[in-house]
């Protein structure tokens, strides 16, 4: 009983000075305060830091300056809430529920789910562009992320269907989102797995009645995969170019136009191996103007006249940015071809069977 009661007047006594401190120190601020507004001028913004009682007068000397640039008028805050539900409620009305957590940066394509192919009708275009502008060339963004540069292309390039391609779906569902508020008719997006899917569209370009060429596809800052057993999950990997080659080729039979390929990064490695990719088939040149040298990646300038986010924070670092432009060339499609290294594999594992 003694100790509880000693317990209970060492209490009191810790509440009477932390009581006391506070009025006497009002600089200080515990966990808990609660800021008080005392001045709101266009250049900085007074608060005082108390834990109980009523905002100090104007004359107190204990006040902190604050920079005011998070301070948005009640009114302004209202009309921004207000404005936010009407764009949510725009957007569930076509159907798009933009994600309300954060999306995570990257994705295994190897998992099962990313294996399923995407489900698109025959009359995709006509569904979802300009029914008088189908027949125009269209520009393939793969990874096309948030579409920040996507919309900003489209606009800037109104004679061109341009699609992005982004494998994580609820990212495509912000995309359709800025698309929606921009009123753009000549851009779409689909969730789309590039190694499963980029094929499959091309050959529904090409199978109608009157066939859509294409003029470009880009990989644009792709996710690198730095560990060495992840760099399986690349977006340019020998499957794909193989993939690419034979359609582009029945492609341009149709059409009569050459695909050109655009690729850019600023990982240097990277950027060698995706040029490797498509410089040691015999399917693809090197566009006039453009070299495919590891020094040489660097100075090859760019053929969008829309930069991306992530290119425009490299450049304003002083960092480069490595690009290369391939166009499908004249060589027919060979289905046995296989590099030197693939051939050494070949060799090696026969051999070892032996």
């Amino acid at each position: 009983m003694a100790l509880r009661s000693s317990s209970f007047l060492l209490s009191k006594v810790v509440s009477r000075s932390t009581h006391s401190l506070l009025h006497s120190s009002p600089q200080i601020l515990l966990p808990r305060a609660r800021p008080f507004i005392t001045s709101t001028s266009s250049s900085s913004l007074c608060v005082s830091s108390f834990y109980h009682g009523d905002p100090p007068s104007s004359n107190s000397s204990s006040t902190t300056p604050l920079p005011a640039t998070n301070a948005i008028p009640t009114h302004q805050r209202s009309s921004r809430y207000h404005q936010k539900q009407q764009e949510l409620q725009l957007l569930h009305e076509h159907g798009i529920n933009p994600p309300v957590r954060k999306v995570r940066p990257h994705v295994n394509p190897l998992q099962a789910y990313y294996q399923i192919p995407l489900q698109i009708t025959d009359n995709w275009v006509e569904t979802h562009y300009t029914p008088q502008n189908v027949q125009q060339p269209f520009v393939i963004d793969v990874g096309c992320a948030e579409g920040g540069f996507t919309i900003e292309y489209a606009k800037q390039n109104p004679s061109l269907n341009v699609l992005g391609l982004e494998i994580r779906r609820p990212v495509v569902d912000i995309c359709l989102a800025k698309k929606l508020k921009n009123s753009l008719h000549n851009v779409h997006f689909f969730p789309a797995n590039a190694n499963i899917d980029l094929v499959y569209l091309l050959q529904s370009l090409r199978q109608r009645a009157s066939p859509i060429p294409v003029q470009m596809i880009m990989f644009q800052f792709p996710d690198p995969h730095f560990k060495k057993r992840n760099k399986k999950r690349r977006v340019v990997n020998p499957s794909l170019v193989r993939g690419l080659a034979r359609e582009l080729e029945l492609h341009f039979a149709k059409t009569k136009q050459r695909t050109k390929i655009f690729v850019q990064t600023d990982v240097e490695d990277l950027a060698n191996d995706m040029v490797y990719q498509f410089n040691s088939t015999p399917w693809y040149s090197a566009v006039k103007g453009y070299y495919p040298g590891d020094e040489q990646l660097s100075s090859n300038p760019s053929p969008n006249n829309v930069m991306t986010e992530r290119e425009k924070t490299t450049l304003r670092r002083d960092m480069p940015v490595y690009r290369m432009l391939f166009e499908r060339n004249d060589v027919p499609f060979d289905d046995h071809w296989k590099r030197e290294e693939e051939i050494d594999d070949s060799d090696d594992e026969a051999n070892y069977k032996s």
